[in-house]
């Protein structure tokens, strides 16, 4: 867990000269980190291709319930 989040810290910018300790002690005292843990492979969904020929050929469409407040029609 230390390497992916020191990666991730590098990768957006930050750095310092005991980074590696710091994220070390920072997640081994994480709660959520202990909790968390790495996914297996039980957690993960395959993924299904979709494959399509021509633009547009497939389309999807999400629907929502009601939004309250609903908007003011001006």
């Amino acid at each position: 867990m230390a390497k992916r989040t020191t990666f991730k810290v590098l990768q957006v910018g930050y750095c310092c000269p005991t980074i590696h300790q710091d994220v070390k002690i920072y997640t081994s005292q994480c709660g959520r980190c202990q909790r968390m843990g790495r996914p297996t492979p039980r957690d993960e969904m395959p993924l299904q291709p979709q494959v399509t020929f021509e633009p547009f050929e497939k389309w999807g469409m999400d629907f929502i319930g009601p939004i309250d407040p609903p908007s003011k029609k001006k």
